[in-house]
C-alpha cells in the first residue's frame, strides 16, 4: 500500500480489508485537521475584524485630537468671519457653490458662515446649472441668512445675459 501513496495510480487497486481501514481513518484525521485549521482561521479573522475596528477608532481619536490642535481653531469667530468676506464680490466662482464648499469645511465655519448676514447679500443663480426643478427651498435659507442685510439677486443662463433684481427697487436689469 505505501506504494500508492508515494506515487501516480495508474493501474487498479487492490487493497486488503485493513489497509481500507487504515486510509480511511488517515481521510478522517485530515478532514478533522482541516476543520481545526478552518476554525483556526475563523478564530484569527475575528480577532483581526475586532482589531481593525480598534485600529479605527483610535484613528478617529488622532484625527479629532488634531483638529482640536488646528491652529483655525483658535481664531476667534469675528476674525474667521472678516477673513470669509475678503471674498472678492466678482469672483469668477459660482456663489452658491462657494457658500456650500465654506459652508461644508466644518461645523465651526458653517456657525460662522451662517451668522455673517453680508456673506448672503449676493444670489447668482445660474438656471442652468441649478435647475432642481421646484425644488429651491435653499434659496429660502439664503434669505434667512442674509437677515436685513439687503440681497443682489441675479440670475442667468449659459446662453443668455444675466438678469438682475437689485435690491430696494422694483425694477429688473439685463446685463
Amino acid at each position: 500500500m505505501a506504494q500508492y501513496l508515494q506515487s501516480r495510480i495508474e493501474e487498479p487497486i487492490c487493497l486488503e480489508p485493513n489497509e481500507i481501514s487504515f486510509l480511511r481513518t488517515r481521510i478522517s484525521e485530515a478532514e478533522a485537521l482541516v476543520q481545526t485549521f478552518e476554525s483556526r482561521m475563523d478564530e484569527l479573522r475575528a480577532q483581526t475584524s475586532e482589531l481593525t475596528l480598534q485600529k479605527d477608532a483610535k484613528l478617529v481619536e488622532i484625527a479629532s485630537l488634531r483638529n482640536v490642535l488646528a491652529p483655525v481653531r483658535r481664531v476667534p469667530m469675528e476674525i474667521l468671519t472678516e477673513i470669509f468676506e475678503l471674498v472678492p464680490e466678482n469672483c469668477l466662482w459660482d456663489i452658491v457653490s462657494h457658500m456650500f464648499i465654506l459652508s461644508s469645511v466644518c461645523v465651526a465655519w458653517r456657525k460662522a458662515a451662517h451668522a455673517t448676514p453680508r456673506l448672503w447679500s449676493t444670489l447668482r443663480i445660474n438656471i442652468d446649472a441649478h435647475f432642481l426643478g421646484s425644488d429651491y427651498t435653499w434659496v429660502n435659507d439664503w434669505f434667512t441668512r442674509s437677515q436685513m442685510v439687503p440681497v443682489d439677486l441675479n440670475f442667468y443662463t449659459d446662453e443668455l445675459n444675466e438678469l438682475r433684481v437689485e435690491s430696494g427697487s422694483n425694477s429688473w436689469n439685463t446685463s
